[in-house]
């Protein structure tokens, strides 16, 4: 499958999906637009003024308060406590989106059941499905590296059409930029040299290096990717000038230093507001990594079944990219640690967003067996009817109560038989 059009069915499904699933910006996501709303209509990052002037209207969100998502810092301004490069990065459609939406008449919009606020988030989710769509390109463009096109195309739709990705493809959340820019990592990594041009390196590893500046939280993992790709590319780092490595090291480095120093500019630590006190536990990762993997209202397994044929394939394939594990722990141990694995009110697995291309690399390879082909049809078959079930319905990829998964509601008669087999993480403990 050509990537042009990989990318435009990734965009016509996942902006369909959207379309009747979700029309309320919630959680976190007003608190990034309301910093983008700052951007572009105040020019600047203070939003007390936006929340006492109740512009949660302007982003979807009638009647939002700042709570905990916004505080005084260490030069006396009211700023958002979440990084701020998800509402850089979004402020140019939700500018578009808020235009757009003036000239639209409100009866008009109510009859779609949309506001203007509702509008504009939705132009900004529409931006975020064309970058996953083009995140799916990169990885189909690597994969193709690895294996046969058909297989690689395979992989990347089941990677782009499952949980974590499918509902998090559209959510103003950093998991959708730090999706796209791991597959831009993995599209440096298994280039050929003969094709990487030392621009596309530099430009590359400018991105990847900016990736901490949605989220904080993807500092370590970043750095584990670097190291991934050097390892891959040795050979082309080699035949470069010494000064053309420290030049692509330089801009790799450069944003990361930049975070930590606005962040003690503005915050008097390079920690930012949300790290104080630093939220980790040694002692609770092994519940972290339990309920991030298994718990049935917000693990990936039960959300994700083909996940446990990407384990299989590791066990099969994974020699050949056991350099890979490297990021993968240093995102996945970190936030498995964390006070609020769960990530808060999102759908399931929402941290392990930009690990699923990684997780995905071994399975284009194990394709190739045809005995791996027919055991991975059942978690496929049922990956299909879930995934099918979440693109009708979106708001099933959102757990309620603790030990609800909606999604299995599709198969009649036994589907929560199925979803019982998982445990439920409960204040620490496990219940079946």
């Amino acid at each position: 499958m050509r990537n042009r059009t990989l990318a435009t069915l990734v965009v016509v499904v996942l902006w369909s999906m959207s379309t009747h699933g979700k029309p309320s910006s919630s959680g976190d996501e007003p608190h990034y637009l309301m910093v983008a709303r700052s951007l572009v209509a105040d020019h600047d990052l203070d939003v007390a003024n936006n929340y006492a002037n109740g512009e949660g209207r302007l982003v979807g969100a009638d009647g939002l308060t700042m709570g905990p998502h916004a505080r005084v810092n260490a030069k006396g301004h009211t700023w958002s406590v979440h990084d701020v490069g998800l509402s850089v990065l979004a402020a140019p459609a939700f500018a578009a989106g808020s235009a757009l939406a003036n000239r639209i008449d409100e009866r008009t919009l109510a009859r779609f059941r949309q506001s203007r606020g509702l509008f504009a988030y939705s132009v900004v989710s529409v931006f975020l499905i064309f970058l996953t769509a083009i995140g799916a390109s990169l990885l189909n463009s690597a994969l193709r590296e690895i294996a046969p096109a058909r297989h690689a195309a395979i992989v990347t739709l089941c990677v782009a059409f499952s949980p974590p990705v499918l509902p998090h493809s559209f959510l103003v959340f950093p998991e959708a930029p730090a999706l796209a820019l791991t597959c831009l990592a993995l599209w440096i990594a298994y280039r050929p040299d003969a094709r990487l041009s030392t621009m596309t390196a530099t430009w590359g590893a400018l991105a990847i290096g900016l990736m901490p500046w949605f989220h904080r939280k993807f500092s370590f993992f970043v750095l584990a990717l670097a190291f991934a790709i050097w390892r891959h590319k040795r050979e082309w780092f080699a035949a470069r000038a010494m000064t053309v490595r420290a030049g692509i090291a330089a801009v790799f480095i450069a944003p990361q230093l930049g975070l930590h120093l606005f962040t003690w500019i503005n915050w008097g630590q390079i920690g930012g507001p949300q790290l104080e006190g630093l939220p980790f536990s040694l002692a609770g990762i092994l519940v972290g990594v339990a309920g991030l993997l298994l718990d049935r209202s917000r693990g990936l397994l039960p959300y994700s079944p083909l996940a446990i044929v990407a384990i299989a394939a590791w066990v099969m394939c994974g020699r050949r990219f056991v350099i890979w594990l490297l990021p993968i722990a240093a995102l996945f141990l970190p936030l498995a640690a964390y006070a609020t694995w769960n990530a808060g009110y999102s759908p399931a697995a929402r941290f392990l967003v930009p690990l699923m291309p990684l997780l995905a690399l071994p399975a284009v390879e194990a394709m190739a067996n045809r005995t791996f082909r027919r055991v991975a049809l059942a978690p496929l078959a049922l990956q299909i009817a879930l995934s099918a079930n979440g693109w009708q319905h979106p708001r099933a990829l959102w757990p309620g109560e603790v030990g609800e998964n909606r999604l299995y509601d599709v198969i009649p008669g036994f589907g929560q038989t199925i979803a019982r087999i998982f445990p439920v993480l409960d204040h620490g403990s496990w219940k079946n």
